[in-house]
């Protein structure tokens, strides 16, 4: 869905509604992502399976990314995803921070910051876009 056709209220893809994703803030400079923790979401060992950090990442970069060519005839696509698992989460909130590092006309590199309820980073991904134009 384009960006200036969405009010985020009514941000919804299947996979984020089946997740938990709820999206705060959408700029070109700047998403806010969180997420719910709940034990549907966990891996055996009852943390948080790292896909959803991955996927938080995802989200809140491809956003920003498609924020940024708004009012072009383009679109952003992830063709990378690398993110790192800093520590382990049982309860509370995720929240996640896309920030672009560059942005060009083909590519798009973004940082992804994931903190607990408590402010501690548990994560950090780098997510690279393709931008696709018509």
């Amino acid at each position: 869905m384009r960006l200036d056709a969405m009010n985020l209220d009514d941000y919804h893809s299947p996979f984020d509604d089946l997740v938990g994703t709820r999206v705060e803030h959408v700029a070109p400079d700047r998403v806010v992502v969180r997420m719910t923790v709940r034990p549907e979401l966990f891996q055996p060992h009852g943390v948080v399976h790292g896909g959803l950090y991955a996927t938080l990442a995802e989200t809140a970069s491809g956003l920003g990314a498609n924020a940024f060519l708004e009012g072009t005839d383009g679109s952003a696509l992830g063709v990378s995803n690398h993110t790192d698992f800093m520590g382990a989460v049982r309860e509370g909130e995720l929240h996640a921070v896309g920030t672009p590092l560059r942005q060009g006309r083909t590519l798009q590199l973004w940082q992804v910051d994931i903190s607990d309820g408590r402010g501690r980073r548990v994560a950090h991904a780098k997510v690279t876009l393709m931008n696709l134009h018509r």
